[in-house]
């Protein structure tokens, strides 16, 4: 899955300079033109054959599928967010907690320290999975808008300063919580659990 998952990515990749060069067709030899359609009708055929590959993956599996269908249940989180999260994060077992999980995405923040009295801001760290942590920043993007409960805590970093990327890494780390636990638990997404864990661990979890 994750061999298939990161081969869309890129195919996806692929099929954006051929749209680009496309966009002004017009001014565009015709020779020139049919090769750039022929090379991004063969990208987007690669792209659902991968896609159908995917999709058997998952449906062959009850677990998979059952982590697929709640998974989805999530606020802000789609089926691209979960492909990501499922071919890199798989069910979560090989983490003994959230706070590891975020640590391998790459969504915690650190300390930088010189000697025993020198220190700086905590910083996010660049390390990381960052096909994940990618995939999580639009998910943090859409609970910003639309959710009550994300708003509060995004105000509230706001607040003490935080900078837009502080408060959407926050987001996306809690967001990361959130998805751990329904992939530990095994079941739907619940919104009073995720309220009241969100407002429990705002103090414990610094932006």
């Amino acid at each position: 899955l994750q061999g298939l998952y990161r081969c869309l990515n890129a195919l996806k990749d692929q099929a954006v300079p051929c749209k680009n060069h496309l966009e002004n067709e017009e001014s565009l030899p015709q020779s020139v033109a049919n090769i750039w359609h022929t090379t991004l009708g063969n990208v987007e055929s690669q792209i659902k054959e991968t896609e159908k590959l995917i999709e058997k993956i998952i449906n062959f599996d009850e677990k998979l599928k059952k982590d697929f269908e709640n998974l989805q249940t999530i606020p802000g989180i789609g089926k691209t967010t979960v492909l990501a999260i499922l071919a890199e994060v798989e069910d979560g077992n090989k983490f003994a907690n959230a706070r590891q999980c975020a640590a391998f995405v790459g969504v915690v923040p650190y300390e930088k320290t010189s000697g025993t009295s020198v220190h700086s801001k905590p910083k996010i760290t660049k390390g990381g999975n960052f096909v994940l942590r990618k995939a999580l920043y639009f998910p943090a993007i859409v609970v910003l808008r639309h959710n009550k409960t994300f708003k509060e805590i995004a105000q509230s970093f706001a607040d003490r300063g935080k900078m837009r990327m502080q408060i959407l890494t926050a987001v996306a780390r809690r967001l990361l919580h959130i998805i751990f636990g329904v992939l530990k638990s095994g079941k739907k997404f619940d919104e009073g659990l995720m309220k009241r864990h969100i407002h429990s661990t705002t103090k414990r979890l610094d932006a």
